[in-house]
């Protein structure tokens, strides 16, 4: 049987074809003792799904990729009763949705109990040592809810167990996803990886295929609005791809291809793809939401990539400098690289280098070859776009902070979640010459100068 599974053109959501992937046996005897009975019954999944062994096609009218159902031949099939097994089955080659199931019971079952059939296992599902393969996937992997057959549908004959039922195997315990890594410098050149790490929230499948290869084959559990991140290991370097959002269904099949970026760089060499990378003393930027290799300091996160012959950009500090007694006093700082000459982004409020004012924050001018402004307070339009690029849903036009923002320098790195409101550089003297703009957890606001309990969140310029 042929299932159609939807080809993506975008990332991480498609609709798909249903498959499943289960086997399925009947078991039916008297008791007569300790000898052993041979079985046969059918199985079957119903015309909505795929059977076990997986293979891609193409679709009648060739527009789309399919999943192709069928049976191998001695596919496993375990025969349980009352907790224990009984038997094994296996199953007759098959292009249909349909096989039949032979083997022996090693003992007599109960007339007045039901059989269970599982294909695989009868304990929880495991999707470790995955190999990437469609293959290894449809005989390893692909598991299905078990068939039951009931009692009092089974009889014997001898040493021969017949029955009047069929097997029926229950849906899908997974998704399979086919991912084709991309490096996303070029948008076109395959990565051919030897390790990919599937985090979903805070469970992690590993695939380690045979040999390098772009085309990665898993088995996942179904999901909904998850965060899913992939760490590919390609020769000596770690690519990396972050989505939120996204779910998988159980029984259906996506065709995914993910653009990777490159971890660590150096900051002379980021993008606005790196948006969200931890940055690190050593000068590189690394994979967003996670902890720093040991012997690094991490320094803030990557908000803001203005690409250029010279590459500028802003980090945002992972805590906050210590607050002041109002808004005047911010104003009052030295003025660094007031026309954007060096760093590219005019008019930052810098801190006086002293560690009253930075608190927790350690003064850097430089981090690896680097040069960088040293902490400062941005104007109000800079903070909007880091927290645009760090993925703020909240606001229009001018975002402000909210739970994304917050994510990536909390999670992994350990920074301290944006809270309350704070200062940006900017008056807002286009509402009250007495007032300077703000940012809190949903919105921007404009305060009284003399305002004296809003916090600091300062940036390094680069």
């Amino acid at each position: 049987m042929k299932k159609n599974i939807l080809s993506l053109a975008a990332l991480l959501i498609a609709s798909a074809a249903v498959f499943t992937a289960c086997s399925s046996d009947d078991n039916n005897v008297a008791d007569q003792g300790t000898k052993t009975y041979t079985l046969a019954v059918q199985a079957t999944k119903d015309d909505d799904a795929t059977t076990r062994a997986l293979t891609l096609g193409r679709n009648d009218a060739n527009t789309k990729n399919v999943l192709n159902a069928t049976w191998d031949a001695n596919e496993v099939v375990l025969v349980y009763q009352d907790g224990s097994q009984i038997g094994t089955l296996y199953s007759a080659a098959s292009a249909t949705n349909e096989t039949t199931l032979t083997g022996t019971l090693d003992s007599a079952p109960d007339a007045d109990q039901d059989l269970m059939l599982y294909f695989h296992t009868n304990a929880t599902p495991s999707y470790a040592g995955q190999d990437g393969t469609l293959a290894t996937i449809a005989s390893t992997y692909d598991f299905c809810a078990p068939a039951t057959i009931t009692a009092g549908s089974f009889t014997v004959s001898g040493s021969t167990v017949s029955t009047t039922s069929s097997a029926s195997f229950g849906a899908n315990q997974q998704a399979i996803v086919k991912f084709t890594l991309i490096d996303k410098a070029d948008g076109t050149t395959p990565l051919s990886a030897t390790k990919l790490v599937i985090s979903v929230g805070t469970t992690d499948y590993t695939i380690t295929p045979t040999s390098p290869t772009s085309e990665i084959y898993a088995a996942i559990p179904g999901f909904e609005g998850q965060t899913v991140t992939l760490t590919a290991t390609v020769g000596n370097y770690t690519y990396f791809y972050e989505k939120t959002g996204v779910s998988f269904t159980n029984g259906q099949y996506y065709e995914i291809g993910v653009k990777m970026i490159v971890n660590p760089v150096a900051l002379s060499k980021v993008t606005r793809n790196y948006h969200g990378s931890v940055i690190c003393s050593d000068g590189k930027a690394y994979p967003p939401k996670t902890a720093v290799p040991d012997g690094c300091t991490a320094v803030g996160i990557l908000g803001e990539v203005m690409e250029g012959e010279t590459v500028h950009g802003l980090i945002l500090a992972l805590q906050d400098a210590t607050p002041q007694s109002s808004w005047n006093t911010i104003n009052g700082w030295h003025s660094e690289d007031p026309f954007g000459y060096k760093f590219g982004y005019p008019e930052l409020k810098m801190l006086p280098d002293d560690d009253a004012a930075r608190g927790s924050l350690t003064s850097y001018t430089k981090l690896g070859d680097t040069d960088v402004s040293n902490w400062a307070v941005a104007q109000k339009y800079y903070y909007i776009a880091i927290f645009k690029n760090l993925g703020s849903t909240v606001g229009v036009e001018d975002k402000s902070y909210d739970d994304n923002v917050n994510a990536y320098i909390t999670t992994g790195v350990g920074g301290t979640e944006l809270s309350s409101r704070y200062w940006s550089a900017t008056e807002a003297t286009e509402i009250d010459k007495n007032c300077a703009w703000s940012f809190g957890n949903s919105s921007w606001g404009h305060l009284s100068k003399e305002e004296d309990n809003v916090k600091i969140r300062p940036v390094l310029a680069f």
